[in-house]
């Protein structure tokens, strides 16, 4: 596991082993070899020579000793320094892998190599997009004795989606298949002379050392770092794409909102005069039903609604009760209300911190959406130990992202509230009371993703994140097409006609000189955009306006099937005023986006920096040295021979009284002086770090939307 480096194969196949033999007057006085996690691979060494050393771009050096395929590639030229007739001094970087990437070119192959774009999109799964990278590796000639046997791997994703490539090469590819899917890659390699096999693949599965790792027990060195380049935040601002965004949306909204706001408390309240109507009660089993208790000290009137713990054990969360407090035979309009509700407890009991419950919405049986309040904290409820005080919420109808018309049904769960801080009975409830719809209430949307529990241990840190690929979008699929129309085409499922109008004549759907465009997500057209020409509804039937490229090609073509529409094919409509219904589904993908993107970004990344101890790492047990993957257990023996230690591993740092932690490896450093034993720097971090080509592609999409948006802008004046 040290560094030797005594081989250095030429592509030509000649070799020198540097101290030995020709070179036994040459020395290797230090050498570097470092691994970041989806980052640099490479390897840096010094070389003194008494003579000049025979290297050529493609040369090939190995950290043990062996030949052939694998190793580090020489990719410049390197530095040399003449001292004398007899000194010469080299210093030389070869890189792994994945700069052995960044020199190939990525075209649009298929599976029987044709195609040589370089500009193209394409709608595929993982495993199509790796295959892609793969065939282009291999798509050489072998003439290098040293060359690799480039091979898929692991590919642990399922679904398809849209990545548009121009100009990459086979690592920024790589890297952008990597961010749309959302998983790390992996870039690994075995084997011997002639037979060395590099896989590429998509998967978050690591390394685990057995280990635990502790100050004389494997560290000679713990340092903690405070700062970190990945950005923290406790309130998350998701925002989506520009795309079919009504004029006025939400009062003007230029990009797609999800809007998660939080209940607005109020002061303690009392009421003396409102009543309200329940329905019932529903216990855990849905087929038992209660009346709610009587309580002495209500809100309003003589009873209020309890959501009760009925087992009769102290203790016992109240998880999964629920009740209906509202039914109507006939669904009501409470579009623009706000939910207003006033909140209490039994005496002397206050919630667990986590507790929450959550609001569900229904239509003719069918859940519509649901709003869940999480903003039950010690210091709110110490009020509520003295009955008869209560909270007061209000939750506006766009926090449930779904339309309030006809809403007939309205439910209240409790969620899991853990232990109880204090009970006075062996039966613990919720209070709700004064439950109305008041028109004109808060109508502002604070669009945020945050929870309590990070805010008021951290403070509020906002952050914007923006996902282009998220709008109100219209999925189809076409079922039917003609040869004597070849820009036509029939999808029996279109859901609403586009040439709809209100009562004044007004579209619904279409934008005044603006023309709806038809954008394919697979089959032959998939990438390409195209304008509508007309659509007639009772033929749920599309014509579009064929587009020329500038090799002459039409497209969608009469003569070349390659580029013809077929029954199948997948698309999405843009450049419309969708239904309330698309939005509303877009808004819940882009809240289901964010938050991930939240737990992303709320945990601090802790960053420390460990040396490994050499004395204890060449005494170290075997079973020390072994490492499970993070889905099999099972302890394996041996890593690569270039280092035990590998970027994307999982470390256990345990300092008793000081830290205590799971750590990734961000990045390995290994050196060694002459003469000297290997010397093993880590960074270790407990996020992963972001994926910088990701976020350059990021860039360049809100880029291309700033210039779609011009160029839409002129078009309407240019349109014929």
């Amino acid at each position: 596991m040290s560094l030797k480096n005594t081989y250095i194969v030429n592509r030509d196949g000649t070799s020198m082993v540097i101290g030995s033999g020709d070179y036994a007057n040459c020395y290797i006085e230090s050498q570097e070899l470092t691994d970041e996690y989806q980052g640099a691979c490479q390897y840096r060494v010094r070389i003194h020579a008494d003579r000049v050393l025979p290297l050529s771009i493609g040369a090939r050096i190995f950290p043990q000793e062996t030949d052939g395929a694998g190793g580090y590639i020489l990719l410049a030229p390197p530095d040399m320094e003449m001292i004398t007739s007899e000194h010469f001094i080299y210093d030389l970087i070869f890189m792994g892998f994945s700069h052995q990437l960044e020199t190939i070119i990525l075209f649009n192959l298929d599976a029987v190599g044709w195609g040589w774009e370089t500009a193209f999109s394409l709608v595929g799964t993982g495993q199509d997009f790796i295959d892609l990278i793969v065939r282009n590796m291999e798509r050489t000639v072998p003439t290098d004795s040293n060359l690799e046997i480039w091979e898929a791997g692991t590919v642990d994703v399922t679904g398809t989606t849209l990545i548009t490539f121009d100009g990459d090469n086979c690592l920024t590819a790589l890297k952008k298949v990597s961010e749309a899917f959302g998983i790390p890659y992996q870039i690994t390699g075995a084997g011997g002379f002639h037979e060395y096999h590099v896989q590429i693949g998509l998967t978050a599965i690591k390394k685990k050392h057995n280990h635990v790792y502790d100050l004389g027990t494997g560290l000679s060195k713990f340092k903690i770092l405070g700062d970190s380049d990945r950005k923290f935040a406790t309130a998350l601002c998701p925002l989506g794409s520009s795309k079919n965004i009504p004029y006025d949306y939400r009062g003007g909204l230029k990009r797609l909102h999800c809007g998660n706001p939080s209940p607005i408390f109020f002061e303690t309240v009392y009421d003396e005069n409102t009543e309200w109507v329940f329905a019932q009660l529903v216990v855990n089993d849905p087929t038992t039903t209660t009346d709610p208790a009587s309580t002495s000290t209500p809100a309003s009137g003589s009873v209020c609604l309890e959501i009760a713990n009925l087992s009769g054990l102290v203790g016992v969360g109240i998880k999964g009760t629920r009740v209906a407090f509202y039914k109507s035979t006939s669904g009501i309009d409470l579009s623009g209300t706000s939910l207003k509700m006033w909140v209490g407890t039994n005496e002397m009991w206050i919630p667990y911190p986590q507790g929450y419950f959550t609001i569900y919405l229904y239509r003719e049986g069918s859940l519509q959406g649901s709003f869940k309040v999480t903003c039950f904290m010690w210091d709110m409820w110490q009020s509520l130990e003295v009955s008869p005080y209560w909270k007061e919420i209000s939750i506006p109808s766009s926090a449930f992202h779904c339309s309030f018309q006809g809403i007939d049904q309205i439910e209240i769960e409790c969620g899991d509230w853990g232990s109880f801080s204090y009970i006075s009975s062996t039966e613990t409830v919720l209070k709700f009371d004064n439950i109305r719809f008041e028109g004109g209430g808060e109508q502002q949307l604070e669009n945020f993703i945050y929870g309590t529990t990070y805010t008021d241990a951290n403070g509020r840190v906002e952050l914007v994140v923006i996902n282009e690929d998220i709008f109100p979008q219209l999925n189809g699929k076409i079922t039917e097409v003609t040869l004597e129309s070849p820009t036509q085409f029939v999808d029996s499922a279109m859901p609403f006609d586009l040439n709809a109008k209100d009562g004044d004549g007004n579209s619904l759907y279409l934008i005044p000189e603006v023309t709806a465009k038809v954008n394919f997500t697979s089959g032959n057209l998939s990438g390409y955009s195209l304008a509508v020409n007309w659509y007639k509804h009772d033929e749920n039937r599309f014509d579009l306006v064929p587009y020329t490229e500038e090799s002459g090609n039409i497209i969608p073509s009469v003569d070349n099937p390659a580029y013809s529409l077929q029954v199948g094919d997948e698309y999405n409509i843009t450049e419309i005023l969708p239904p309330e219904a698309y939005i509303n589904d877009a808004e819940q993908r882009l809240y289901a986006w964010a938050l991930e993107q939240y737990e992303k970004y709320v945990q601090p990344n802790e960053l420390a920096e460990i040396e490994i101890d050499h004395v204890w790492l060449y005494t170290a047990a075997a079973s020390d040295l072994e490492y499970c993957t993070t889905d099999d257990p099972t302890p394996q023996a041996g890593y690569l021979p270039d280092g035990f230690f590998k970027a994307g591993d999982l470390i256990h740092i345990l300092i008793s009284g000081v830290y205590d932690r799971e750590l990734m490896v961000q990045s390995v450093v290994q050196e060694r002086a002459k003469d000297t034993n290997t010397t093993y720097k880590l960074t270790l971090s407990s996020n992963e770090p972001m994926n910088i080509t990701g976020k350059m592609i990021m860039s360049i999409r809100q880029i291309n939307t700033k210039i779609d948006t011009q160029q839409q802008k002129l078009g309407k004046y240019f349109h014929k």
